[in-house]
C-alpha cells in the first residue's frame, strides 16, 4: 500500500530554505534542508532507502484457467512525482 505521503500535493511547498548554498553557509544550510527533507519524510530519496516500485505487476485471475498478465503499476507514477 502506497505511504499517505504519496498522496500529499508537495510537503515541501510551506517550507522555504531562503538561504543560497555557499562555502561560508554549508553547516547552516545543510540543517535547514535536513529538517525540511526528514519533516516530509523524503530522506529515503535522499539516501537510497526508498525503492521504486516495479513498473509492471502480475495479476492473477480468479479462474485457475486464466493466465496471469502484466499491467502497468498504479503506484509507480505517484512514487516517481515524489521521488522528484
Amino acid at each position: 500500500m502506497a505511504s499517505s505521503s504519496l498522496n500529499m500535493a508537495s510537503p515541501l511547498i510551506s517550507h522555504v530554505v531562503s538561504d543560497k548554498l555557499t562555502i561560508a553557509n554549508h553547516v547552516v544550510w545543510k540543517v535547514q534542508v535536513k529538517v525540511v527533507v526528514c519533516g516530509a519524510r523524503l530522506q529515503g530519496h535522499l539516501n537510497g532507502d526508498a525503492k521504486a516500485p516495479p513498473h509492471e505487476i502480475t495479476i492473477k485471475p480468479d479462474g485457475k484457467d486464466d493466465k496471469e498478465s502484466l499491467v502497468p503499476n498504479p503506484t509507480c507514477e505517484a512514487w516517481e512525482a515524489t521521488d522528484q
